[in-house]
């Protein structure tokens, strides 16, 4: 069998799981083709080498994830990164809704966007999904819920949607292809919403034509909920639009130690107060600009929860002609040098987002607490 890798390394990073407690030994480098075919031929099962091959490298992931604190890394097939491109410029395969999960309650609609199944169905921004698939979403958790949003295979979706006299409609959406817009915006009495979805490209153009629109002495509630995708250009040239300057936005840290500055696009001086939402979604780039923005003026606020700590941008290895491996690459750093791996960014204001003791049963809505919040914070409420 023609060798996928031909690496030299120490067998350590293979040794994951050793019975009874004992340390990994340290041994002379070996190739682990040489040692893979030998284990194959050797062991009284002969596994098949290429899945051993697959056992070695994602006990290679499981180690770096646990020395960085990092679990986004991973054996990928060729369709899977391609994916994962796609939909950091905010290409989707779906029913296009924007939406915010709610533990144990639900999934409530933030956004529907145009022309896609969602907006063909008649579903409208405040609608709560309360089953998937027939699958009850009461007492679920996030991570549950996902589960049932994320299937790529499934073709259809169907969708319990609450009404406001507490009767519920059954409604089976097809999913399709779109382009998820980069942000919204909705303009208030006093104050702005801007949710940014993903930095994809042109959002920096486009957004510089939004805040043109704002005036100059309303607030910017800026909604990064669940944001952490897209490029690393158009998300620098978003920090600099919001902070309202030429700015250092931080740095990029090779593996080799070398710095690249990041500065932002001259761009008009803003005057408005500027407060962000965050949570354990908010990660990569849009903890960095969140980050670097609170760091340069202390007058931002940050409302929400923690964020999740992910500071390096991805390199995606080949492995063969299928696949590849996703490993963390380049370091992002804060202006002042500091990195925010493992620790993430924690809010000023805590606000977690719903409890039992918050929610009152259907048909009432889930409140949207950390927005209530941000809106006390500015004066609008």
């Amino acid at each position: 069998m023609k060798p996928l890798l031909r690496w030299k390394l120490s067998l350590a990073l293979l040794y994951l799981w050793v019975p009874w407690g004992k340390a990994a030994a340290q041994v002379d480098d070996v190739s682990i083709d040489d040692l893979i075919h030998e284990i194959a031929s050797l062991h009284r099962d002969q596994p098949d080498e290429a899945l051993l091959r697959n056992a070695a490298l994602n006990g290679i992931l499981q180690w770096l994830m646990g020395q960085e604190g990092n679990s986004d890394m991973h054996l990928l097939s060729r369709d899977d990164v391609l994916q994962q491109r796609a939909h950091a410029r905010g290409e989707r395969y779906g029913v296009g809704v924007g939406m915010l999960i709610v533990p144990e309650y639900g999934i409530r609609l933030m956004e529907i966007f145009d022309g896609t199944p969602a907006a063909a169905a008649g579903l409208k921004a405040g609608d709560v999904v309360v089953a998937v698939d027939t699958q009850n979403l009461q007492g679920r958790s996030t991570d549950a819920i996902l589960h049932l949003l994320n299937d790529r295979h499934r073709k259809t979706l169907v969708l319990d949607v609450l009404g406001s006299d507490g009767s519920t409609r059954r409604m089976e959406l097809e999913k399709s292809f779109y382009v998820a817009p980069a942000f919204s915006i909705t303009y208030g009495d006093g104050y702005e919403l801007l949710r940014i979805h993903h930095f994809g490209q042109g959002v920096a153009e486009d957004l510089e034509n939004c805040l043109a629109t704002i005036e100059p002495g309303d607030a910017l509630v800026v909604d990064l909920r669940d944001t952490n995708e897209g490029l690393l250009n158009e998300a620098v040239a978003t920090a600099g639009l919001l902070s309202g300057g030429h700015v250092v936005v931080g740095y990029l840290e090779t593996p080799g130690g070398s710095r690249q500055q990041l500065r932002a696009p001259k761009s008009p001086p803003r005057t408005n107060a500027l407060v962000f939402l965050v949570n354990s979604g908010t990660r990569g780039l849009a903890e960095m600009l969140v980050g670097a923005l609170a760091m340069l003026d202390p007058d931002v606020v940050l409302v929400g929860t923690r964020t999740a700590g992910y500071a390096s941008l991805p390199v995606y290895i080949n492995v063969g002609e299928n696949h590849m491996l996703k490993i963390a690459g380049a370091k992002l750093l804060f202006p002042d040098g500091t990195n925010w791996q493992g620790l993430g960014l924690i809010p000023d204001v805590e606000v977690l987002p719903y409890s039992k003791r918050n929610l009152l049963p259907p048909p009432a809505l889930p409140p949207d607490l950390q927005v209530d919040t941000a809106l006390r914070l500015v004066g609008t409420d």
